[in-house]
């Protein structure tokens, strides 16, 4: 656990770590103004007892206010007493308002720091990641590192320290004493950890495995809503969900458990030898002069007790964060090559409005693959130009965008527009490419934030964002709406259809202005008509932007400028739709059993107008079913 601290005091800036060496001093303050307050006690008590003032260490602190009278003098301790009382509640109390504070800082840019690199990271490592696994991360195991262990070591630093000071006080008064109470106590809370260090960690791994069963079995119900549903399987997700949250329900109960007991335990112990220090200091005959130091033991006692218990139930919360530091470490020290290839990524130069995208000998294979998924691709797509790129089922062509989009590296050769590299690219790439996915992420939010996706309201373009929605064909929807297009749209637009969200995704492509636009299957979901006003859209748009789609409709790929045909990860045929004909069999018969006959004018050419004749068998790289009427 040592490194792991080490490694997470190793992200605070030189402030933090200076901040935390002024919190130390100002807790010695505090378990000074403590020692204070207690050691006041002994003079008083001696007093009482009728001790001189003019010798020993009553006679020493009575010169040193000022040689008074006896009755001021007791004023005077009683007030020095009541005044440290005072200033170290005050002193403690904004020390503990600003620890919490800080510690709630620290823990807060922890998060937002792991989620930032695990945004920007790259993608092939992205689809690795387990949602409920970054959820427990980012959540309960950076809350236990921070608060659990670096909190509870601060705590448990203040309190050891008023200890180790008021022991050093009864170590002056009464050495023998203060040695064996000592070694008492010592062994007493030394087996107290024995005893529960192994529990303490068990409820720690416990805590962490169900916040990731439950958030992991979460997700899938909400998610698998509708199949749950028409399946009958909703008590097989509730179960689920109960079993991770009943186990954590269990480990935090025997974590409050564990960190409660020693309480019991210690006031026994600590009652047990108080009394017998009383007894044997009666029965050694010399009651009345061992009153001021009994009287010591019980004031001190009555301080360290709590302190001693808070010591205790703290290292036992600081054993239960153990597990959750552990995995956050980790993640911290996972994400520090991502951050750093992230930043590698970022170029803010700009780049040419109108240039070509070159595709210059693309391989690629997964890292843990066998065999490329796209093999020697050679493209150049002009600008202002449109690409359709078109193949059955595990072609590449979803790979090959992903290439495009700078989102994957190639395994070799490269993708450049305006002569750099897209996936190096970063900034200055992402500012002129818009993406349209088959399935958008729409966020839980209005219509406007999600077409300026991204943008907070005051940056948003309310005319932009209309004409957007028109050019998306979505004027309809937006005019059926009470609220236009400030209404909610709810979780993963769950208040749209299919082709509403698809034609939502759209317009938002459209509110960036990009200069290139890709479509992987963007119209899939539409109707005839609909699809044909969006495709006369995007040829308004012809010579103004870069097109590259991926479409299984003929109606979609029959007036693209340039159609890549890929089979098995090769490039059968480039060029127009005719050319690709005659020169791929494959794509000749796909095109065959999809039944078109040739171009007309829009109104007579039902493929023109957006009917369903399709190229050919179904295609995405994911491995769906084929069907003779698709070309994915």
């Amino acid at each position: 656990m040592i490194a792991d601290l080490r490694y997470l005091l190793s992200t605070f800036t030189a402030r933090e770590r200076r901040l935390l060496g002024v919190y130390a001093v100002a807790q010695f303050v505090v378990a000074t103004l403590d020692l204070v307050s207690i050691a006041a006690i002994l003079p008083l008590m001696q007093i009482v007892t009728g001790s001189s003032l003019d010798h020993g260490t009553l006679g020493y602190i009575h010169r040193m206010l000022g040689s008074q009278p006896r009755d001021p003098f007791v004023l005077s301790l009683a007030g020095l007493m009541i005044l440290a009382f005072i200033l170290k509640a005050l002193l403690a109390s904004v020390l503990m308002w600003w620890s919490s504070g800080f510690i709630a800082r620290l823990q807060t840019r922890t998060s937002r720091r792991l989620l930032a690199v695990y945004m920007s990271e790259d993608y092939l490592q992205h689809r690795r990641r387990n949602t409920a696994e970054l959820m427990r991360t980012i959540g309960s195991a950076v809350q236990a590192a921070h608060v659990s262990v670096l909190g509870g070591l601060l705590t448990a630093f203040s309190s050891a320290l008023s200890m180790v000071l008021i022991a050093v006080l009864l170590l002056i008064v009464a050495p023998i004493p203060t040695i064996v109470a000592a070694a008492y106590f010592g062994i007493i809370v030394f087996a107290i950890q024995r005893l529960l260090a192994g529990a303490n960690h068990r409820a720690g791994e416990e805590a962490q495995h169900a916040s990731w069963l439950s958030s992991h079995a979460l997700i899938d119900a909400m998610q698998g809503y509708r199949e749950a549903v028409l399946h009958d399987a909703q008590d097989f997700f509730v179960d689920r969900f109960d079993t991770g949250n009943q186990l954590a329900a269990q480990s935090a109960r025997r974590a409050n458990y564990f960190a409660g007991l020693p309480k019991y335990l210690l006031e026994l112990v600590t009652m047990i030898g108080l009394v017998v220090l009383i007894v044997a200091e009666v029965l050694s005959g010399d009651a009345q002069s061992a009153m001021p130091t009994l009287s010591l033991f019980v004031a001190s006692t009555v301080k360290i007790l709590p302190l001693m218990v808070g010591l205790t139930a703290t290292i036992g919360m600081i054993r239960v964060g153990r597990d959750g530091l552990k995995h956050t470490v980790v993640a911290l020290r996972d994400t520090a090559q991502a951050r750093d290839d992230a930043a590698a990524r970022t170029n803010n130069a700009p780049l040419a409005q109108d240039a070509p995208i070159q595709l210059k000998d693309i391989c690629f294979r997964y890292p843990d693959g066998t065999r490329d998924i796209v093999r020697g691709v050679n493209l150049t797509v002009p600008p202002g130009s449109s690409l359709a790129v078109c193949g059955p089922t595990g072609s590449g062509k979803t790979t090959l965008i992903d290439i495009i989009l700078g989102l994957i590296p190639p395994t070799s050769g490269t993708v450049s527009y305006d002569n750099v590299p897209t996936n190096t690219a970063g900034n200055a790439w992402h500012d002129i490419v818009a993406y349209v996915p088959q399935d958008v992420y729409i966020m839980d939010d209005t219509l406007a934030g999600n077409v300026a996706f991204g943008l907070p309201v005051e940056d948003r373009d309310q005319q932009l964002i209309l004409q957007c929605l028109a050019d998306a064909q979505l004027s309809d929807l937006l005019s059926e709406l009470p609220d236009g297009v400030e209404t909610l749209v709810g979780e993963r637009g769950s208040r749209l259809s299919g082709g509403q969200r698809q034609r939502l995704g759209i317009a938002r492509a459209l509110y960036r202005r990009p200069k290139v636009l890709v479509l992987d299957e963007a119209t899939s979901a539409l109707d005839n008509e609909t699809e044909y006003k969006i495709t006369q859209t995007m040829r308004a748009l012809r010579g103004r932007i870069t097109t590259i789609l991926v479409a299984h409709r003929l109606s979609s790929v029959r007036h693209v400028d340039t159609l890549a045909f890929l089979e098995h990860g090769d490039l059968q045929g480039v060029g127009t739709f005719d050319e690709v004909v005659a020169a791929s069999p494959t794509f000749a018969r796909l095109v065959e059993l999809g039944r078109l006959d040739g171009p007309t004018e829009h109104g007579a050419d039902r493929n023109e107008a957006g009917t369903h004749d399709d190229v050919g068998p179904e295609a995405r790289d994911d491995g769906s079913d084929m069907s003779t009427r698709r070309l994915r």
